[in-house]
């Protein structure tokens, strides 16, 4: 009995003799409020939410790009004007990919959303055809899976016809 008291020692129960069992609803309650609060701390530190502190500072924003300092001491890298980076820097598609038809079919990135494209459309049909169900009675079902398992098993199948018959010594054919 002692056990049992230190093991639910948070749950409030009426015992009125060894043989009484707890009761269920109180003790339901303050267990699984004790297993959520346990939830919420991992080993033995809160677990919250941390929001980043955002600029709003208009004169930082435009001259610095702001949440690149990942040191803890210094400032972010100050911005540069437009004619000191690189040409091709301004000339980079952030969007989604160019179709194929813009694409040159001799690069390896044609190729590649190729492969990717006929992958994503092969998904979607086997979502859209699913597997064919068979409504026949139960003698023709049986038929048909033992037409399935005959075909499949067919490659593993010897008739027999490439060895000569084997006969054991009183003249049976052994099969």
């Amino acid at each position: 009995m002692s056990l049992l008291k230190n093991t639910l020692s948070g749950c409030r129960f009426l015992v009125i003799h060894r043989n009484i069992s707890l009761m269920r609803v109180d003790c339901a309650k303050n267990v699984q409020g004790s297993y959520t609060s346990k939830a919420k701390t991992m080993g033995g530190l809160d677990i919250q939410k941390k929001s980043l502190p955002v600029e709003s500072d208009v004169k930082n924003l435009v001259n610095y790009c702001c949440g690149t300092n990942i040191n803890k001491e210094g400032e972010d890298v100050k911005l540069k004007e437009d004619s000191e980076y690189p040409d091709w820097l301004w000339e980079l598609r952030l969007g989604p990919p160019p179709p194929l038809e813009e694409m040159d079919p001799n690069t390896k990135e044609y190729w590649e959303q190729l492969f990717f494209l006929q992958k994503i459309r092969k998904l979607r049909l086997k979502k859209v055809v699913g597997r064919k169900k068979l409504f026949v009675n139960e003698g023709d079902k049986i038929y048909q899976l033992k037409k399935i398992r005959f075909r499949a098993l067919a490659s593993k199948y010897d008739p027999g016809f490439d060895t000569p018959p084997q006969f054991d010594k009183d003249g049976w054919r052994i099969i």
